[in-house]
């Protein structure tokens, strides 16, 4: 994907023709293994995020405001503790995100007034475990 501005000048003087929107990836995309039965269901799924400049004038900000590339992938498994298709549905689900527990930037805000940058990152590894019951 390439998301650039028609005009300069439409965010500040130092926005040109030709420079890139702001938190417009280069790209995004979703691989993964999904897996079904009458009482289990897992996926797999692997997200990709291009890179992408995330100050207000886009790429015209230079690499302050640029976040890399990055991927995570989050693994679900689900057991059906009673019959899928009955009207009282019970089941148990495992969650595990961010598999391989990447800290890659997903957010920069630019330079603080302490000098460093601030900078979001993907949260650590997460187990979420739960029961639903619908009656």
């Amino acid at each position: 994907m390439r998301a650039t501005f028609q005009d300069s000048y439409m965010t500040s003087p130092i926005q040109l023709a030709g420079d890139t929107v702001p938190f417009a990836p280069g790209y995004t995309t979703v691989v993964g293994l999904l897996y079904g039965s009458r009482r289990w269901r897992a996926s797999l799924l692997a997200k990709f995020i291009g890179r992408e400049y995330q100050g207000k004038n886009g790429s015209a900000d230079g690499a302050t405001y640029r976040v890399g590339a990055y991927s995570f992938t989050n693994l679900s498994v689900t057991r059906f503790l009673t019959d899928p298709s009955a009207a009282h549905e019970v089941h148990l689900k495992l969650s595990l995100d961010n598999l391989w527990d990447s800290s890659a930037i997903t957010d920069n805000a630019g330079p603080s007034a302490l000098g460093p940058d601030l900078v979001n990152v993907l949260p650590r590894r997460s187990l979420v475990v739960s029961v639903v019951a619908q009656l």
